[in-house]
């Protein structure tokens, strides 16, 4: 009988590091998905304001007992000059959001391209 008990216990202490390492993971999870939405709201911000100046902007967003930095940076990109088009009409915005997540920062990049409207 001693011996049945002290199986069961070895076995319940393994579960129960199973079900920890599990809400640990949701909650890694739920960070992340609240990081990328706030990379997907700078991004779309930049993009709802019509054609961005080049350079950078900089935040930091409080969202459900979390606290996101985030980093917008809008450059030209260069590589279609070949094709014709000015160095003016196409920008890279990258979206960089940072966050303390247990053992040390965690990272999720957004890049996105616009496009003037007045290409020819």
């Amino acid at each position: 009988m001693i011996a049945a008990l002290a199986i069961v216990s070895i076995s319940l202490l393994g579960l129960l590091e199973l079900h920890l390492t599990s809400v640990r993971m949701t909650d890694t999870a739920r960070t992340t998905a609240l990081a990328v939405l706030v990379a997907q709201e700078k991004a779309v911000e930049t993009a709802a304001g019509g054609w961005p100046a080049i350079g950078a902007k900089s935040g930091v967003v409080d969202m459900d007992g979390s606290q996101f930095n985030w980093r917008t940076e809008v450059t030209n990109l260069d590589s279609l000059a070949s094709c014709g088009l000015a160095r003016s009409a196409l920008r890279q915005v990258c979206v960089n959001v940072t966050w303390r997540d247990g053992a040390g920062p965690r990272t999720v990049e957004m890049t996105t391209y616009l496009a003037d409207h007045k290409i020819p």
